[in-house]
């Protein structure tokens, strides 16, 4: 149920407060805004929430603000798909996996993934493959989980073909796409790919309505809700490997008191901060019309309602009350019961 979800957020939140390493996340949805007079409590179409505190806007390390961010992609990946396809264009999906072992450092993948993607899209291969199959931009959202070969990174992409393609050449395109991504990865000195984990294919039927959700499915509770994807699941132990998304990391750190987890969890704080999760190709966005990106700070950051939704003021002695005995989501759920 959503209210679980919702209590699960902030819970893993409240853990983190104590045990994160990134300061902004010790602070966010605890600390309060210096130029608020207090904290409020708000109610708009039934919706409570708070405002005048910190947010961090991590996607990757805290469970409150990824939620807020991926319910804010979802919908743009959907609208995406829609107006592409309206124009009479076509959608592709594209996933870039890596070969990994357990012991390698989750900066390491990661920056391999980078360097590879570039390759990936740019340079004159890039250039001959968009003229070659009609590609008119892409969308790129990057995945970490976890399994018994350790650290897993690695990349699901939209590709946008032109209106006038027929019948686009997914298949010869990550053709192109596949070598410069190997290439990429065995210039900083990680192993050659293996095609086994790779995948292209073009989105038709149902599955554009899951599209959404697929590409932002890495938020807390993820691990216990399985997207349906043109027949496939992500589910929280998803092959022979046990692979299960990093947010497990944190549920069995706060939730079992793992101590092997909880060092994965701060190499993985550490290892993804400061990475974008989802990336366009330039100029995408503006040509499907979609308004400017904001970032996930200016999300996280951005409150409900408006002042003329205030129903109660928390003093600052109050609030320290609230986050001691952890009532933050019992006072959101009586607002919205009334």
């Amino acid at each position: 149920m959503a209210s679980d979800l919702r209590k699960r957020r902030y819970e893993g939140r409240a853990f983190l407060w104590h045990e994160s390493t990134l300061r902004r996340v010790r602070h966010c949805g605890r600390a309060e805004v210096a130029t608020a007079l207090g904290v409020t409590v708000r109610e708009r179409a039934h919706v409570a929430g708070f405002a005048g505190l910190q947010s961090c806007g991590s996607v990757w390390a805290d469970p409150v603000c990824s939620s807020k961010v991926m319910a804010r992609r979802r919908v743009e990946i959907g609208a995406a798909v829609e107006i592409w396809q309206a124009l009479g264009g076509r959608v592709g999906f594209v996933t870039l996996t890596m070969r990994h072992r357990k012991g390698q450092r989750l900066a390491t993948l990661w920056d391999g993934l980078s360097k590879a993607w570039g390759r990936v899209t740019g340079g004159k291969g890039w250039t001959t493959d968009k003229a070659r199959h009609g590609v008119a931009g892409w969308m790129r959202v990057v995945e970490v989980t976890h399994g018994r070969n350790g650290w897993h990174v690695h990349v699901h992409s939209l590709v946008f073909f032109a209106p006038a393609l027929v019948a686009p050449e997914v298949q010869a395109l990550h053709a192109g796409m596949f070598a410069r991504w190997s290439g990429g990865l065995q210039s900083v000195g990680l192993a050659k790919p293996l095609m086994v984990g790779q995948d292209a294919r073009l989105i038709d039927g149902a599955a554009d309505a899951d599209l959404g959700r697929y590409f932002t499915k890495a938020v807390h509770g993820g691990d216990r809700i399985a997207y349906e994807f043109t027949g496939s699941q992500t589910k929280s132990v998803r092959d022979a490997l046990g692979t299960r998304p990093a947010w497990s990391l944190l549920d069995a750190a706060s939730e079992a008191g793992d101590a092997d987890a909880l060092d994965l969890w701060h190499e993985y704080e550490k290892g993804s901060k400061g990475r974008r999760q989802m990336t366009w190709s330039q100029g995408f966005r503006k040509e499907l019309g979609l308004q400017v990106e904001q970032t996930d700070e200016e999300i996280a950051e951005e409150e409900l309602g408006s002042n003329d939704d205030d129903l109660v003021v928390i003093t600052s002695a109050g609030w320290k009350r609230v986050v001691e005995r952890l009532l933050m989501v019992p006072i959101l759920e009586a607002t919205e019961t009334g």
